[in-house]
């Protein structure tokens, strides 16, 4: 099992978890979370400033800091759910 720890030590499953160019996407399997649950903790700034992702089998952890502004959200096929978080711009980032 794949899970992701937010900045309150709230737990969720996850299918996928992983950044690229400044963007952290975070699949989450049917049933984890709708979407006003996800807009709740997602848009949260305290809650994402730090993420973990860890994967059971074989306890390998990625910290994700700074994925704060949720940019996209949508249902996957599936019927989980697709979010992205983007990574705040420090003093002087485009």
């Amino acid at each position: 099992m794949r899970k992701i720890v937010l900045s309150d030590e709230k737990e969720f499953e996850v299918i996928s978890c992983g950044s690229s160019e400044g963007i952290l996407w975070i699949e989450f399997p049917k049933d984890v979370l709708d979407f006003a649950q996800a807009v709740a903790f997602l848009s949260d700034v305290k809650k994402t400033k730090r993420i973990v992702s860890t994967y059971d089998f074989d306890g390998m952890e990625t910290v994700y800091e700074g994925y704060t502004e949720l940019i996209h959200m949508q249902k996957t096929y599936e019927g989980g759910l697709l979010v992205a978080l983007r990574k705040e711009q420090q003093n002087g980032e485009q």
